[in-house]
């Protein structure tokens, strides 16, 4: 059986890790309107739940992405799956994805 670890996970460049923080219900200074939800939005985790669905046209805790440093999506999302074999799969789509593009590494000497 394999060992299961909440820690981040490093391919090449790639870094995912599960993050969860009670700041997320953090209330915010202000209150804003959400033009997508149609709703007032009171907390941070509201203003990243506005995110994926306006961007990724779901809402799922947790909503794994990979992006590019100029936030191009690399994969199709992916909620939670507890999968670990099917996680690494996630990972190296996103890596192969990744190199295609053959974009320098965020702190590499490219």
């Amino acid at each position: 059986m394999k060992e299961e670890s909440n820690a981040p996970r490093f391919k090449e460049g790639l870094c995912s890790g599960f993050h969860f923080t009670w700041k997320i219900r953090k209330p915010l200074d202000s209150t804003i309107f959400s033009a997508v939800q149609q709703k007032k939005i009171r907390s941070v985790g509201g203003i990243w739940g506005d995110f994926q669905i306006a961007n990724f046209k779901q809402n799922s805790q947790p909503l794994y992405v990979l992006m590019t440093p100029d936030q191009q999506v690399l994969t199709a999302p992916r909620g939670y799956d507890p999968d670990a074999e099917a996680y690494d799969q996630f990972l190296e789509c996103g890596l192969n994805a990744f190199r295609e593009l053959n974009t320098p590494v965020l702190g590499s000497a490219q």
